[in-house]
């Protein structure tokens, strides 16, 4: 999908809801179309930054890849998973940390493909030059903590750099999933229209 967004913060969000589900209903197609592929579906997190005075960074979410903003120094998850180790955390039957290593962290109660439609959830969040967005795959956060990801964030400057450490470290640890991680940086110039990818 690629894309020019522009217009209000409204029209922007429904727009970049409504490429998701374009996405969507692609994935679903194809599995569709090819009996080998029946039944496949992924999660994803995107983002799309909303210039002007205030910028904004729009954040759409299926299932539990998960985006995050990094500023002075502290790590804030802006994605809400789809899964049901999510589910108990936010019933309280267990803690964010339990969650990390719980059996049936794998489920998901969201995904792409898997349906001819998808719920989106898009959040909006302010930025600031000095912000770093990191956007990943669950093969990420199932191996490497929060506190070793502020810890690399925080030793490495370059953007694709930094997104290879993480990759590095979360391999080290058990790579027992695929991790996919970009790296974001927001720079000073953020006044013109995002170009979505």
């Amino acid at each position: 999908i690629h894309e020019r967004l522009v217009g209000s913060e409204m029209c922007i969000r429904d727009r970049f809801r409504e490429l998701v589900q374009q996405a969507n209903t692609a994935i679903y197609t194809a599995s569709l179309d090819d009996s080998t592929q029946s039944g496949m579906g992924t999660t994803l997190t995107a983002a799309a930054v909303v210039p002007g005075e205030e910028p904004r960074i729009l954040i759409a979410n299926v299932g539990d890849s998960r985006t995050y903003l990094f500023r002075g120094g502290v790590l804030s998850r802006l994605s809400v998973d789809h899964s049901y180790v999510q589910e108990l955390v936010n019933e309280g039957i267990i803690t964010p940390e339990e969650a990390r290593v719980h059996p049936r962290r794998n489920i998901v109660t969201r995904a792409m493909g898997i349906d001819r439609s998808v719920q989106v959830d898009v959040f909006s969040h302010l930025v600031r030059t000095g912000d770093r967005l990191v956007l990943c795959s669950d093969g990420l956060v199932d191996e490497v903590a929060d506190v070793d990801i502020t810890r690399i964030l925080t030793e490495h400057s370059d953007p694709q750099e930094t997104a290879e450490a993480l990759v590095m470290v979360a391999n080290a640890n058990g790579g027992r999933d695929n991790t996919t991680v970009i790296v974001l940086d927001i720079l000073d110039d953020i006044s013109e229209p995002i170009v979505l990818d």
